[in-house]
């Protein structure tokens, strides 16, 4: 299955960003290169799956998507500045950009 590399449209929603507050199952996740950090695809209260990031030393989550369609397999590049994830938001299944502090 071939994908594209699409940067992530903004659907206006970035307002709920913030500290976690209900239970999250986690599925794949990646380690960020300085360890600080993990980022994990996660089902939340709706059954949505989106992109969260651990701070290890907090122990505080916070959400990173908030478009609808699954968002999964986030991976760190190589220098921490950037989160590849794998999301069908826009139809079939494409790769996405984004900070890592989220859209």
């Amino acid at each position: 299955m071939a994908s594209s590399v699409l940067p992530d449209p903004s659907d206006g929603s970035r307002a709920a960003r913030g500290s976690v507050s209900h239970a999250v199952s986690a599925t794949s996740h990646a380690a960020s290169p300085d360890g600080a950090s993990l980022a994990f695809a996660g089902v939340g209260p709706g059954g949505n799956t989106d992109i969260y990031r651990l701070d290890l030393a907090s122990g505080e989550a916070e959400r990173l998507t908030f478009a609808r369609g699954i968002d999964t397999d986030p991976s760190y590049s190589p220098m921490g500045n950037i989160i590849a994830f794998t999301s069908d938001r826009i139809g079939a299944p494409h790769i996405f950009l984004m900070d890592p502090h989220g859209l």
